[in-house]
């Protein structure tokens, strides 16, 4: 918002003052003439050179209007706490332009969304505290190992950390991750699916391999005797069969609630803890503990405040007892849990269960044929 001043130029040689003005390439607008002059704007840094010529030309020039942020802001120019303050809000913006103000999760399932926000909690990651590219750094690469997912990315701007969780990869991906040294077969059956990047392939699409066989090496001779080396890089897939199994024992000790629960809110403001009890406070020899993470908003700004409530729920351990039937469908439901999430097998084609009764427990086992990444 640029500075303007509207003037009035009355009587002398007005119109040779405008001549001198264009040629000298001051530049004026919204002229209006009348009977004893004219009416211009120019910028507020022109109008003292404009007054100054004026008198050279015998015309007198009246301020009629200021406008803009400069002439807004001069009356406070003599008052030291509106400087200051001004000065403190810049400072404090610079300040905390390292504070984490909100953590966005991103994540395949909702589940894996809150165990990333505790795990980032018990860490010293939440919002109020200052952003830390190398103690983040060991804390990403720590999510992935005990999440067991394929990768966790944190990036942080303008005070929002955007983690993005994935659990699973595509083929290429998986492959460009891959390790140098040779690939040996995991499962017996028939190729069905080879792609070799690097390395030398000791198989062919379609010839079956046994478990344990050599696919792709990272050496190879040649029949000059020439010894040549090189990094791998390979997919196979395979047509096989694998086995799943799992007893259930008829009778099983477990752990039930009981009830009684004491419950602790954790207040961090700019990551400093306070600790104060929502319930009767409980003393439990056996517990398990619930841990839930909340943020406070004001006006959908996102505040550096967060709180943490942990629950504890006194357990006891009784003993149960399964019929037969209960104790299939219980293995039947591990099992089809264990297929679903075994990321080897790529398309499953058919399963076939059979049961082998203990004297205190029931093995299921469960064969399924279908396509396998075996390396």
């Amino acid at each position: 918002m640029t500075a303007k001043v509207r003037f009035q130029v009355t009587a002398g040689l007005y119109n040779d003052l405008l001549n001198h003005l264009r040629q000298n390439e001051i530049i004026i607008f919204d002229v209006v003439f009348d009977s004893f002059g004219f009416y211009a704007t120019c910028n507020a840094t022109d109008y003292r050179y404009i007054a100054r010529r004026a008198k050279k030309y015998q015309t007198r020039t009246r301020i009629i209007k200021k406008s803009g942020l400069y002439f807004i802001l001069k009356p406070f120019k003599e008052r030291k706490g509106i400087i200051g303050g001004v000065i403190l809000f810049y400072f404090l913006i610079y300040l905390f332009s390292g504070v984490i103000w909100r953590i966005d999760i991103n994540a395949e399932d909702e589940k894996l969304e809150n165990n990333i926000a505790v795990q980032l909690y018990e860490n010293g990651i939440f919002p109020g505290v200052f952003y830390n590219e190398d103690e983040f750094s060991s804390v990403q690469k720590k999510l992935i190992l005990d999440n067991n997912i394929s990768y966790v990315t944190m990036n942080f701007y303008k005070g929002v950390l955007v983690c993005e969780i994935r659990d699973s990869v595509e083929k290429e991906d998986y492959i460009a991750d891959l390790k140098t040294e040779d690939l040996y077969a995991t499962l017996s059956g028939i190729i069905s699916d080879l792609r070799v990047y690097s390395g030398y392939s000791m198989v062919e699409l379609g010839q079956g391999v046994s478990q344990g066989q050599l696919l792709v090496s990272s050496v190879h001779t040649d029949r000059h005797g020439r010894v040549f080396t090189s990094p791998v890089r390979a997919y196979v897939e395979a047509e096989c069969e694998k086995n799943y199994s799992v007893t259930i024992p008829f009778e099983k000790q477990t752990e039930i609630l009981t009830g009684r629960h004491t419950t602790i809110y954790t207040v961090f403001v700019f990551g400093i803890p306070f600790e104060f009890e929502a319930t009767e406070p409980y003393s439990f020899n056996n517990q398990m503990e619930k841990t839930k993470l909340e943020y406070i908003s004001f006006l959908g700004f996102r505040l550096p405040v967060t709180v943490v409530k942990t629950e504890y729920y006194e357990i006891e351990s009784v003993n149960l007892h399964n019929d037969i039937l209960s104790a299939r469908n219980i293995g039947r439901s591990q099992i089809d849990y264990m297929i679903k999430n075994d990321e080897k097998l790529m398309q499953e084609k058919e399963r076939q269960y059979d049961y082998f009764f203990n004297e205190d427990s029931l093995t299921v086992n469960c064969i399924v044929q279908g396509c396998y990444q075996i390396t």
